[in-house]
């Protein structure tokens, strides 16, 4: 959906980029705007680059998977969050992919700002029970594309596979109204409450 002037909300995990999150501000989301959670998936994307070059991601997640399938690994190393964070870096870049097959038009979730409606807010809430938040109530106006999280991909497909399977999240059924509702949105953001 290109162009919509609506009145969203926003779950602003606190300690990040929080002087941009006041009530009267305006922020300009396009290609150049990070989110925050691809900020953090970058740094490991880097790091394999740097060390690896080209690297296959499916390829060190299953050497990963057969380390500790085989009880290879030290249970006081980092290994079972860095194999998490490669999961999840995995899921981002076949729905990236996805979305240039698939929905080319759609804002990329790697650069966009993340917002819900008022029936799905305390679902969002649930997910983020764990961290300190903020909830801004926004009006946006610009690229805004709605999904649900019930389609997000096994983190144990493979890549390709992921990026075939993305199809559902980037052209969802939206004739079923869509629980746990996620919209990612690009062009002026301005917060209101």
């Amino acid at each position: 959906m290109e162009n919509q002037i609506k009145e969203l909300y926003h779950i602003h995990r606190k300690e990040n980029i929080d002087e941009i999150w006041y009530v009267g501000n305006k922020i300009v989301v396009d290609d150049h705007f990070d989110a925050l959670f691809w900020t953090e998936l970058s740094k490991i994307n880097q790091k394999l680059w740097k060390r690896y070059g080209d690297y296959d991601i499916d390829y060190i997640i299953a050497i990963m998977e057969e380390m500790k399938h085989n009880d290879c690994i030290d249970e006081k190393s980092d290994f079972h969050s860095l194999l998490k964070e490669l999961y999840f870096l995995r899921r981002e870049l076949a729905l990236e992919e996805g979305r240039k097959i698939y929905n080319p038009t759609a804002p990329s979730r790697l650069h966009s700002i993340f917002l819900t409606d008022l029936k799905n807010i305390d679902y969002w809430k649930k997910i983020m029970s764990r961290e300190a938040f903020d909830i801004f109530k926004v009006k946006v106006n610009g690229n805004l594309f709605e999904s649900s999280d019930k389609f997000f991909l096994e983190p144990t497909m493979c890549f390709d596979t992921q990026v075939e399977k993305s199809k559902d999240y980037w052209n969802p059924k939206m004739k079923v109204i869509l629980p746990r509702k996620e919209l990612l949105f690009q062009g002026e953001c301005q917060i209101i409450k």
